[in-house]
């Protein structure tokens, strides 16, 4: 499988911004965000003078698989729809 830069990138963006759409999940002490795997989670904290920088984590290995599952969903349905139109443009 060749890798496509382009559409890592697609991949990317659409994970970053599922974050933020998708629904998240209340676990106890913290929030958890992301899409299919939560890679996000902040604290929830009492304290007034707490910031987002230190009240959350960001765990790259989660976020990584996520995008690999987005990059591998995206080439595959590429993949179709690239075979679909050849298909159709050799039967003309």
């Amino acid at each position: 499988m060749k890798f496509d830069r382009k559409l890592f990138n697609w991949s990317v963006w659409i994970i970053l911004v599922l974050t933020y759409i998708v629904p998240y999940q209340i676990d106890g002490l913290a929030i958890k965000c992301g899409f299919p795997i939560r890679f996000w989670r902040i604290y929830i904290s009492t304290t007034p003078n707490s910031s987002l920088l230190n009240s959350s984590s960001l765990n790259l290995l989660e976020l990584a698989i996520n995008i690999l599952i987005a990059y591998l969903i995206i080439s595959f349905v590429y993949k179709l729809y690239i075979n679909q139109r050849t298909k159709k443009t050799k039967n003309r």
